[in-house]
């Protein structure tokens, strides 16, 4: 018999029964559900993998939220920060590259959306610095 080395927990790579669901289960890999018969789950638990019992989806939300934040399916509401973020960065790159200030504004702007995405219920989405006509007020020079 050979001898294995202990099966390593990754999260990247891991499955869950969530609540009292036992004909399917979560794949962070997937980053969905997948039957009990699915290969890749099978090939996973004949090299050792155990799957890991979790109360709700909720709970599973909180431990991939903190361990593997892409290993969950982004609602509408998150995909709509995770783009507000990601047009903060150019505005960002945009001053950088022009030697000008990001802003306070932007960066109170940059927190509120933080803070919006670590929420666990839904609250209003941050807007950007506005001018008085209602157009995005971008920092001077960028």
């Amino acid at each position: 018999m050979l001898d294995r080395p202990p099966f390593q927990y990754n999260v990247l790579d891991h499955y869950w029964f969530v609540g009292d669901n036992k004909d399917q289960v979560y794949s962070t890999k997937a980053k969905a559900y997948v039957d009990s018969s699915d290969p890749a789950l099978v090939s996973w638990l004949e090299s050792g993998g155990v799957i890991t019992r979790i109360g709700s989806e909720d709970d599973l939300r909180d431990v991939l939220r903190e361990q593997y934040p892409a290993g969950w399916p982004l609602d509408y509401q998150e995909l709509l920060i995770v783009e507000a973020l990601d047009a903060t960065d150019v505005v960002a790159n945009r001053c950088f590259k022009a030697g000008v200030p990001f802003t306070q504004d932007w960066i109170d702007y940059v927190a509120a959306l933080r803070r919006s995405f670590a929420a666990t219920e839904v609250i209003e989405l941050p807007s950007p610095p506005l001018n008085e006509d209602g157009s995005v007020a971008y920092p001077p020079g960028s």
